[in-house]
């Protein structure tokens, strides 16, 4: 019998590939990878993904989506620039939250914000790590929101994403 190669989603935590992450992301589990040489339609390519997440009209989601997919904080420089001011207005703008985040305590968004992003880029890798000087239920808040969040604008870009695909098709 010969040997076979297994594909790369065989393989627990190893690559994946991208469409199927942007299905999942856009709560649609049941995509799998078609077979090549099945005959109709072209398969798609990277490109076709990128230009996909490239033609969604929000940026932070495209990035948020992209790390997720990719499983790397390479765009972890234009996350935090660009979610940072969306998520402090957000938490401004609730007078049980504002506390948590004004003056000198602003610097704990962006620890928290790091944290909720590698726990959505290695899922099976939990930060176990708390912030320094905060309170668990403070911490616990701050991540909730923030998770929250992220989660809401990578799933609508991945959706918005998966839309664009089909019209390829």
């Amino acid at each position: 019998m010969p040997a076979t190669t297994p594909t790369p989603q065989a393989y627990a935590g190893g690559p994946r590939d991208a469409l199927e992450v942007l299905a999942r992301l856009a709560g649609r589990s049941a995509f799998v990878t078609p077979a090549a040489g099945s005959g109709g339609a072209p398969a798609l390519t990277t490109d076709d993904i990128a230009h996909a997440l490239g033609r969604t009209n929000d940026a932070l989601g495209e990035y948020l989506a992209l790390a997720i997919a990719t499983q790397s904080l390479r765009e972890w420089p234009a996350i935090q620039r660009l979610a940072f001011p969306r998520l402090l207005a957000g938490l401004e703008a609730d007078p049980r939250d504002a506390a948590l985040v004004e003056g000198s305590r602003r610097h704990r968004l962006r620890i928290v914000m790091h944290d909720v992003l590698r726990d959505l880029v290695w899922p099976h890798r939990r930060n176990a790590r708390k912030a320094t000087g905060m309170r668990r239920a403070d911490y616990s808040r701050l991540y909730r929101y923030a998770g929250a969040a992220f989660e809401s604008w990578a799933y609508t870009c991945a959706g918005a994403a998966l839309n664009d695909l089909r019209t390829l098709r």
